[in-house]
């Protein structure tokens, strides 16, 4: 079987995440299986993307209108041509083919159906629509304005109403698309897997329990690391032995969190830390005390996948996809997302209670690792894959 994966950016890029580290776990894992895989990342066709020298899929570049790869890069939804282009060459008339496209670039691929035999999977990464987006009709105005500024989200959406199989990573997603009328049979649940660099690392018993306190990510505003400045300070106001909280990652508003540090003079409880590898980040998760991960937005987080495989016991927010991976009082705790006073609280009761956090921490590494891995999400692909190719799941004519 021929399976052609696109992506937005690569895994290596200048802007990356877990879309980009998604699609290439589900690339090497379905290469090493024996199928013919190669994957369609973009860049501009001037930039150097590092790309380790060994790969076991086949790579190819579209092209990103941009002048590097950054997120907002203004004509960054043209890349709809460019990849639809790249991959109506690739497609192999001798074999069964499914194109599986993670994000907006897919937003055209439909379109080659015309000329081209194979089948469309799109795994719907964002799932946050504005409101106006659900009304029927939409008004004019409305419309003119979605045109301007959501040409990224349209694109998405056009790839969702056009695929043969719809793949979201969580339950939450898929309830988001459904409101636009599309029916259940449309709809496969994959749930992403826990990046294959944190099975490497296990807590250290020992030396995590004195450990810092860790949030890790973009420095974007969805990722409420306001939330957690605040809730750091409400949390210094009412106990001297708090940890040091460690802010690693990188994006455009860590100078405006520096700033409210040190308006709220926790320059000496708060540091930044930049962007670290997987592996780099599982050896700091090893002597981590609790992860607060406290997302205003998240479809089905590696983040926090990735801090429960290492045994962290981890705080994060009831938004989008995340109560399907933590059972708050089980194997984490969960609370409503921008709000301060209740993340303060549940760091409180992580300090206060370590046995209780050690048992969360436990949990949580048994949940992900038995349930939540790349391999067992690919045993979900392949099998669709497989079922689509022989027909039998019910297909979509593109538009």
């Amino acid at each position: 079987m021929q399976v052609i994966l696109t992506i937005v950016f690569s895994p290596w890029s200048p802007y990356r995440g877990g879309a980009q580290q998604s699609t290439h776990n589900i690339a090497t894992i379905l290469a090493r299986r024996g199928h013919d895989v190669t994957v369609v990342y973009t860049k501009p066709p001037w930039e150097e993307i590092p790309v380790p020298e060994e790969l076991p899929y086949r790579l190819e570049w579209a092209n990103l209108y941009a002048t590097r790869s950054k997120c907002r890069a203004h004509l960054r939804d043209l890349v709809v041509f460019s990849v639809r282009n790249k991959v109506g060459k690739l497609i192999d008339p001798d074999q069964p083919t499914i194109v599986h496209s993670n994000g907006e670039e897919g937003g055209l691929i439909h379109q080659l159906k015309k000329d081209h035999d194979f089948k469309f999977v799109f795994t719907p990464r964002f799932a946050y629509y504005p409101e106006s987006f659900y009304r029927d009709p939409v008004p004019l105005h409305k419309r003119v304005w979605h045109w301007i500024n959501e040409r990224k989200t349209i694109m998405q959406l056009n790839a969702v109403f056009n695929a043969d199989v719809i793949s979201p990573p969580s339950r939450w997603a898929a309830e988001q698309h459904k409101r636009f009328g599309l029916p259940d049979e449309r709809f496969q649940i994959v749930h992403n897997g826990v990046p294959r660099e944190f099975l490497n690392y296990n807590r250290n018993a020992d030396r995590a329990p004195r450990g810092p306190i860790v949030f890790f990510g973009r420095f974007t505003p969805e990722k409420g690391i306001d939330t957690l400045i605040e809730a750091i300070d409400l949390l210094k106001q009412k106990r001297d032995n708090l940890p040091p909280v460690l802010v690693v990652g990188q994006g455009r508003e860590k100078e405006n969190y520096k700033k409210e540090i040190r308006q709220r003079g926790l320059q000496n409880d708060i540091a930044f830390k930049p962007w670290m590898t997987h592996d780099e980040l599982g050896k700091l998760l090893t002597t981590t005390r609790m992860t607060v991960l406290p997302s205003k937005e998240e479809n089905f987080s590696l983040g926090i996948l990735g801090s429960m495989c290492v045994g962290v016991p981890t705080i994060s927010t009831q938004v989008g996809g995340t109560p399907e991976i933590i059972d708050s009082g089980e194997n984490g705790l969960l609370v409503p997302p921008s709000d301060p006073k209740r993340l303060s609280e549940a760091i409180a009761t992580m300090l206060n209670q370590p046995d209780f956090a050690e048992k969360l921490g436990r949990s949580g590494a048994e949940h992900i690792r038995s349930e939540l891995t790349w391999e067992r999400s690919v045993d979900h692909f392949e099998e669709m894959y497989e079922a689509l190719v022989n027909g039998k799941v019910g297909a979509v004519s593109g538009a």
